[in-house]
């Protein structure tokens, strides 16, 4: 009989906040970056990929499609929203009383900085306009690189514990 798991390809964060008892998580950007492991990982077993609302999840399958290794790859479809108004009794709640994941506030700070900077720099002194591009140049770094210094910051506080 073929193993059957529940593959969660969510932020590590999303799933410390609430997941399918029984769940394994191992991010989307994990899987984009070492496909091969997360193969061999699942390698002779039934998956049924879940995230969100379900893109990710999709995207996941199409990333591990190729590997025949992996018995039975299948997404649910509409994510862990639908999830758990259909199996209420399968969730696992975590700790955190926050629940926005640390890449939407990372989004939210960011974006809100450039856009008071850039107000600034329009009515009181051109010179906020590079306030305005420093936080753009952090958000670019951290796209190429893999690490978010402002992430780094708002997971330390109080609320993100």
């Amino acid at each position: 009989m073929t193993e059957k798991i529940i593959l969660d390809v969510r932020t590590a964060e999303e799933y410390a906040l609430e997941r399918i008892h029984g769940s394994i998580d191992i991010p989307l950007s994990f899987i984009e970056t070492r496909e091969d492991r997360v193969a061999k990982l699942l390698k002779g077993k039934e998956v049924l990929i879940m995230c969100r609302t379900g893109r990710r999840a999709e995207l996941a399958k199409q990333i591990l499609a190729p590997h025949s290794e992996i018995e039975k790859l299948k997404v649910y479809k509409w994510g862990i929203l639908e999830y758990k108004k259909e199996f209420p009794d399968q969730i696992e709640n975590g700790t955190s009383n926050f629940n926005i994941p640390i890449m939407r506030q990372v989004q939210v700070v960011a974006w809100g900085l450039i856009l008071i900077f850039a107000l600034l720099g329009f009515l009181i002194n051109i010179n906020f306009f590079f306030w305005a591009l420093f936080v753009w140049t952090g958000l670019f770094y951290a796209g190429l690189s893999w690490n978010c210094m402002m992430a780094t910051i708002l997971w330390k506080l109080p609320f993100n514990k």
